[in-house]
């Protein structure tokens, strides 16, 4: 699972994954891309913090999450690039539990729910979602050399 085009503030990010997503869907990965109007986030963020905040929140995501044979579960929000590894302080937790896996995997599994993403394959995505704007902006970040990004 990762952002949708509606959901991300990074469209550089973006835009370098936009690329590759047939390519991942042809080798048989499962893509999910997060919903703006995720459910399971909207049913967090109610009660006390909507009595003073009538402004619905848009959810993104920015960990990175991974469970390993159901026992090892990595929770961070480092990013495999020189940016991440160089400039900024971004880090990774490794624990080793199964029931914190456990835990984690049933999480995930409430986030692959269609209320909460959009399972994307070859005739669909949900680029269409965000305004014109946004896709026009994410289109030129193509064009620039990926080196600056």
């Amino acid at each position: 699972m990762t952002n949708s085009l509606a959901t991300t503030d990074n469209i550089e990010a973006f835009s370098a994954y936009q690329e590759v997503r047939e390519n991942l869907l042809n080798i048989g990965i499962e893509l999910y891309e997060f919903r703006p109007d995720a459910k399971e986030k909207t049913n967090l963020m109610t009660g006390e913090l909507h009595r003073w905040n009538s402004e619905k929140p848009q959810f993104g995501l920015h960990a990175k999450t991974m469970v390993i044979d159901a026992k090892i579960s990595i929770i961070g929000t480092f990013n495999a690039d020189p940016r991440s590894a160089i400039l900024n302080t971004e880090c990774n937790c490794i624990i080793k539990s199964e029931t914190i896996a456990k835990g984690i995997l049933e999480g995930m599994k409430k986030e692959y729910q269609s209320e909460n993403s959009w399972k994307i394959k070859p005739e669909f995505n949900p680029d269409d979602e965000v305004s014109n704007y946004k896709q026009v902006k994410t289109w030129t970040r193509k064009v620039l050399p990926k080196a600056i990004l």
